[in-house]
């Protein structure tokens, strides 16, 4: 007759003459894939049943002269390929480009791509969210497809008519 149980890395029953039986677990899978190292620092994932994570341990020498910089430069090296990509801005003539916004006409690929950057500051934008996002964005693109109109209707014209009447 069993006294208790104990579960952990396996299972222990404990019966009433104080004697253990313990049995381990099943040898499981590593918990952590694509394992990277910097240094003395890890970068790793977790492949858990309900949810899988990354996990970093930074780790700096102790004499190091700059401890934080050392290991902000492991963390850089280590997720270098988590940064997000920015999409290539294609090779064709811009029909308008600014510092925050870029628009491109493909006409091999009869799309229009755009590209822009709204910097989220209360101070230096002070309207509410639509009315900001219209005069950074809505305005100037208006503005862009008015004064090009013409380019980009013969982008979406079938082959061989020119006219965009």
């Amino acid at each position: 007759m069993s006294k208790a149980k104990w579960h952990g890395r396996g299972t222990a029953t404990i019966y009433e003459d104080d004697s253990i039986e313990f049995r381990p677990c099943a040898k499981g899978e590593p918990s952590q894939r694509n394992v990277k190292r910097s240094g003395s620092s890890k970068f790793y994932q977790t492949n858990g049943e309900k949810e899988s994570n990354y996990v970093a341990h930074l780790m700096a020498s102790r004499d190091s002269l700059d401890p934080i910089g050392d290991m902000l430069r492991d963390f850089e090296t280590l997720t270098r390929e988590l940064e997000p990509k920015l999409p290539k801005e294609p090779r064709t003539k811009p029909l308008l480009k600014k510092d925050d916004m870029s628009v491109y006409l493909d006409k091999k690929e009869h799309k229009i791509r755009i590209y822009a950057e709204i910097l989220l500051d209360a101070n230096k934008n002070p309207y509410s969210p639509a009315d900001w996002a219209f005069t950074t964005i809505g305005a100037p693109l208006s503005q862009c497809f008015t004064s090009n109109r013409k380019s980009i209707l013969t982008a979406f014209l079938p082959q061989g008519r020119t006219s965009c009447k």
